[in-house]
């Protein structure tokens, strides 16, 4: 169920990223934006599906340096850019939720049938709930902060 939900963004974001790099290509643009303030973050991978997460979110990064990059050479509105990488970020955001909610609800259904041990044993639970909130909290910091330090680059520009 969580691979099927992963491989339907992955061909999502697959697309807009061909659309997208094609118009960058169309329009002439030859260098994407350098970013200040960028920021790294270290994850420990777990499970091939977390891999495949991470991969997505670095999809999702290029695909809004493309946005950034039609932006800047005037290609498209600042509100299209704007909407463009909220609706990228929400939809990986229920993503996120769907997985961490299935995952809630395979545990729960285990420890009713006494398995506890055993999924913990298979799927060690990797954070707390409010670890987990905090890691979603960040990332949605650090996507907030990269929307805002570009848009006063812009202004000072």
């Amino acid at each position: 169920m969580i691979n099927v939900q992963l491989q339907q963004f992955r061909a999502a974001i697959a697309d807009a990223l061909s659309v997208n790099k094609a118009k960058v290509k169309e329009a002439g643009i030859t260098q994407q934006p350098v970013y200040t303030h960028a920021r790294e973050f270290n994850v420990e991978l777990s499970t091939p599906q977390s891999a495949l997460f991470l991969g997505l979110v670095m999809q999702l990064d290029e695909l809004v340096s493309y946005f950034d990059s039609l932006w800047w050479a005037t290609v498209i509105k600042g509100m299209e850019r704007s909407n463009e990488t909220y609706k990228w970020q929400q939809m990986m955001f229920k993503l996120a939720g769907r997985i961490q909610g299935i995952e809630q609800r395979a545990r729960r259904s285990a420890s009713k049938q006494g398995k506890d041990a055993l999924v913990d044993a298979e799927a060690p639970p990797s954070t707390s709930q409010d670890e987990s909130q905090h890691a979603n909290d960040d990332v949605a910091l650090a996507m907030a902060e990269g929307q805002a330090e570009t848009s006063s680059e812009a202004v000072a520009a």
